[in-house]
């Protein structure tokens, strides 16, 4: 699936504008040894850039790069990325109801199964 700039460019901003303490385009750019005006670009997604450059923006701005990358409406992408973030701090016993939610799925449509993993 191709990668929607404008998208991903919109939430980099977010991110980059949401974080504290407040982080410029020029400040951005500067950590990310690019100009202000790509930065800009990137944001507006009017510009195509490197993997590399994307998850050094990500990093840099603290925003997972599945959730970057996620397309609009795509709630599986955005809740999986979500689930990777919320791992770490998860109570066990939510951890183990998830745990049996995907040893049941995989018990009924076979585990490892990827392609129609959201079909019945």
């Amino acid at each position: 699936m191709p990668i929607d700039y404008a998208e991903m460019g919109a939430r980099l901003r977010a991110a980059r504008e949401a974080k504290r303490p407040k982080l410029t385009q020029k400040a951005a750019a500067k950590k990310l040894g690019m100009t202000p005006q790509n930065v800009s670009l990137i944001e507006q997604g009017s510009v195509s850039t490197s993997m590399k450059n994307i998850e050094q923006y990500a990093a840099l701005v603290g925003c997972r790069l599945a959730i970057v990358l996620a397309r609009a409406g795509d709630k599986r992408a955005l809740t999986a990325a979500r689930l990777v973030e919320l791992l770490p701090v998860l109570d066990e016993s939510v951890f183990e109801t998830l745990e049996g939610s995907v040893a049941l799925w995989e018990a009924k449509h076979g585990a490892g199964r990827r392609e129609g993993a959201g079909s019945p």
